[in-house]
């Protein structure tokens, strides 16, 4: 699995490659604190989008990952990409 992690302004900051372990979903918080944050002391980043590539017969998960500052940040994006968040 690939993280890439944006800014707000989808600016890309950093890419962890050979990440193991389950594929997060689109609305899932990410704690980065093993590895002292990414930006500006943030650690916790929430899931934007999920994709993956198909190379030699393997899936490859790429997940886009964005800086979460609080519920309202959740809220504000599931909304966007048109779920209602009661599910």
């Amino acid at each position: 699995m690939i993280i890439e992690i944006y800014t707000k302004n989808n600016a890309l900051t950093q890419t962890i490659e050979s990440v193991k372990g389950p594929v997060p979903r689109f609305g899932e918080l990410l704690d980065l604190q093993q590895d002292g944050g990414y930006l500006q002391g943030v650690t916790t980043v929430i899931v934007r989008e999920v994709e993956y590539t198909l190379k030699d017969n393997e899936l490859t998960p790429l997940i886009r990952c964005e800086p979460y500052f609080g519920e309202h940040t959740r809220s504000f994006l599931v909304k966007e990409f048109g779920w209602n968040g009661d599910s």
